[in-house]
């Protein structure tokens, strides 16, 4: 374990992020050559249930099945009038953006998979994190925090290559916040335990992003895979997701008066920031998964 633990430590923090950037740039190109061979399994496993129907353009909403509104067929022609498209274009179009938000969500379920269980371990090994989440420093811990500051500095540049929306302004925001409290704990050696603590959130991630993949490959609502993954989304959020958050924000609350002014509002604005989203996130989880369904069954039986 030692000799491990030498190895990791001889590795620069700044190669870790480097080689967390490309990795995921790796993949995503991969990815993309994948969604260009639809003879391969990959492309079969991911993509194959992405094809649209060329006469109509869905949005899909908070990763729920795709709706269609007459309004998105609407576009403006060179008079300054409302003009149809061309269908075949129009579906080609959103083939690709369903074919980068699979990429997109695929990226963050890697990440996911690897930073949530490494968190636990950081802390199994340093149960000490869990005490003075100030100093308490160990080379997994920095290296795992280094890991993820790439994967958001890739997904940042990922998602503003694409058209920003509503929801990609929520999330560069939510990274904005990362790269402060990520970057300064590389840099100063400190409070690396209190993001380590906080990537237990990515446990649920795994099911969220799980469940969104799902969704994406219009998987059967009623299938006892997906009713799993929605219980264990609901189940994961509300433990992983709002215990860890009101642990941190408890830590906060209680040695406010210790901690130099702009760390203590930095990590409390980052704080009502995560809990705001979770809060939203765990309302519209419940809303498309219980009461949605709810509704749909009811409508079937009177029907």
């Amino acid at each position: 374990m030692y000799q491990v633990q030498s190895c990791i430590e001889a590795v620069p923090s700044a190669l870790v992020i480097f080689f967390s950037v490309a990795f995921f740039a790796t993949i995503d190109y991969l990815l993309k050559r994948v969604s260009q061979n639809p003879n391969s399994l990959v492309y079969y496993l991911l993509f194959s249930q992405l094809v649209v129907e060329p006469s109509k353009t869905c949005v899909e909403i908070n990763g729920n099945h795709p709706l269609t509104t007459d309004l998105d067929l609407q576009t403006t022609n060179s008079n300054g009038h409302m003009a149809r498209p061309n269908k075949s274009d129009s579906s080609k179009n959103n083939k690709n953006n369903k074919i980068w938000k699979m990429q997109n969500i695929f990226l963050s379920e890697i990440h996911s998979i690897v930073s949530g269980p490494l968190a636990f371990v950081c802390v199994y090994l340093r149960p000490a994190m869990l005490e003075d989440v100030v100093s308490t420093c160990t080379p997994l811990a920095l290296r795992l925090i280094c890991f993820s500051l790439g994967y958001f500095v890739h997904d940042s540049i990922h998602m503003l290559r694409r058209k920003v929306s509503t929801e990609t302004i929520e999330l560069l925001f939510h990274h904005f916040i990362i790269f402060i409290t990520y970057g300064l704990a590389v840099v100063q050696r400190t409070y690396v335990a209190f993001a380590v603590v906080s990537l237990f959130m990515e446990v649920n991630s795994i099911f969220l992003h799980a469940r969104q993949l799902a969704n994406l490959r219009r998987a059967n609502r009623s299938s006892i895979v997906y009713r799993f993954l929605c219980a264990a989304n609901v189940g994961t959020l509300v433990t992983f997701r709002g215990i860890t958050t009101a642990w941190m924000v408890r830590w906060i609350w209680s040695n406010w008066r210790l901690l130099p002014l702009p760390v203590a509002l930095l990590g409390a604005s980052g704080l009502v920031v995560i809990s705001v989203m979770n809060i939203v996130l765990l309302a519209r989880l419940v809303k498309a998964d219980y009461f949605t369904n709810i509704s749909n069954s009811q409508k079937a039986k009177a029907s």
